[in-house]
């Protein structure tokens, strides 16, 4: 069984050598795999899952590896609420990490055994399973891709850390060995190619087919509009929405929640800064509305979606922020709505938004991909798929969103491999 390990680290109790590459691998990939907001750079090291695997002596595995400084803790423990969190030190991760593999047979059967049984946790329906499916027939161009993160580093492109996490991603789809976990809180799927950076999705192919990404623009705030519906809805009734009612109204993942079609809403009690907003998430144009609004001109395409999104709709303290207050100048009512869905945790709004995410994509959007048999990946909103099924998927993907939001959204379409297919791809395929 493959492990990565920093080439910094040198084993001090050699017949203890696979406990310790255990649990300084897991920390590495779930590091890289497994990133959201519902984890901070401390993880968890479940201490049922450790003594399963490792024996009764884990404790004292995990206690080396933090005096001997391979290993950080935050030294946080909340009795039912918080485990103790660990992260690999700075030491550890100042090298490039190198392929070893375990050798001791009863550890490699536990962790396979459990590895099988976290993907069959996982998938909790059908539609799981098919995405699961296809990332088993999915291939990359191994060298290529490697070639690529090398140039980069040597560029000074990229860090260390992005480097060898990027190398992981690479080599686990090239050894067909699917990381596949879902998020208990916001119900995304986490894989090898949602963890891999876009520049490198140049270089996964299915059976040397053409590949395509698919986004939905504006994605996070167009599905805020079916929030910030019931919001309006509720304080035009001078009634209060309750998250117990969001969830079951909204983040159902068994399918049941109603749609929401544009003939059904009524606009009337729709504040002017409210139409605006939709109008701009329509249109696809927020982000670029916001860069001009808030001076952020300077900014790429993804800082500026991850500068909005952190300061604006996730912050912890964005309420006092000059954008906040500046967005605020604006939307007054749609900042109301913000500040009302977080009003007992923070963390709600993310987690409320990727869970109508996670149900527009699977229960929606991949449900009719399987039936009707077209390969597809989720990317949490966007879809990996074939060429030829380019413009279908589009016009699915914008029908789902207009029947949970009464929006019509605007879908991006990225290439992803012409250039290794081939493929001459006319002008008017990305309008």
């Amino acid at each position: 069984m493959k492990v990565r390990i920093s080439e910094n680290f040198k084993p001090f109790r050699v017949r203890h050598r696979d406990k310790y590459y255990y649990i300084l691998n897991n920390l590495f990939e779930r590091s890289n795999f497994v990133k959201s907001y519902e984890e901070d750079d401390f993880l968890p090291l479940n201490s049922e899952i450790l003594k399963r695997i490792l024996g009764g002596r884990y404790k004292e595995y995990v206690k080396e590896l933090l005096l001997e400084g391979y290993l950080e803790t935050d030294n946080r423990y909340i009795c039912g609420e918080k485990s103790m969190g660990y992260r690999l030190s700075e030491r550890y991760l100042a090298s490039k990490m190198k392929r070893d593999i375990l050798v001791d047979k009863k550890i490699i059967e536990k962790v396979w055994n459990f590895r099988e049984e976290k993907i069959q946790e996982a998938i909790q329906n059908i539609n799981h399973e098919f995405v699961y499916n296809n990332l088993q027939k999915l291939e990359i161009h191994h060298s290529n891709a490697l070639n690529d993160i090398n140039s980069q580093l040597e560029k000074g492109l990229i860090t260390l850390n992005s480097y060898n996490f990027q190398k992981l991603s690479i080599e686990k789809i090239a050894e067909k060995n699917i990381h596949f976990s879902l998020g208990k809180k916001s119900g995304r799927i986490f894989h090898n190619v949602s963890s891999l950076k876009k520049t490198l999705r140049q270089y996964l192919h299915f059976s040397s087919n053409h590949l395509v990404e698919i986004d939905i623009k504006n994605s996070q705030p167009i599905l805020f509009a079916s929030l910030l519906d019931k919001y309006c809805n509720c304080d035009n009734n001078n009634q209060t929405i309750t998250s117990y009612q969001v969830y079951k109204q909204t983040m159902s993942l068994q399918g049941t929640t109603p749609y929401v079609h544009q003939k059904d809403i009524d606009l009337s009690y729709l504040t002017a800064d409210v139409l605006f907003y939709r109008k701009l998430v329509e249109e696809g144009t927020l982000y670029d509305y916001l860069r001009d609004l808030l001076k952020l001109k300077d900014m790429s395409k993804s800082e500026l979606k991850k500068h909005i999104l952190k300061t604006i709709f996730y912050a912890k303290n964005s309420y006092t922020t000059n954008d906040f207050l500046i967005f605020r100048g604006v939307f007054p009512t749609v900042a109301g709505a913000i500040k009302y869905f977080k009003r007992h945790d923070y963390r709600n709004l993310p987690i409320l938004l990727q869970r109508i995410e996670a149900e527009l994509m699977f229960n929606d959007v991949i449900s009719e991909l399987r039936k009707k048999g077209i390969y597809a990946i989720t990317i949490h909103d966007s879809i990996l798929t074939l060429y030829e099924f380019a413009d279908y998927v589009s016009e699915l993907m914008r029908d789902c969103v207009f029947r949970k939001t009464g929006l019509r959204a605007r879908v991006t379409k990225g290439s992803i491999t012409p250039i290794l297919n081939n493929i001459s791809i006319p002008d008017s395929y990305y309008n």
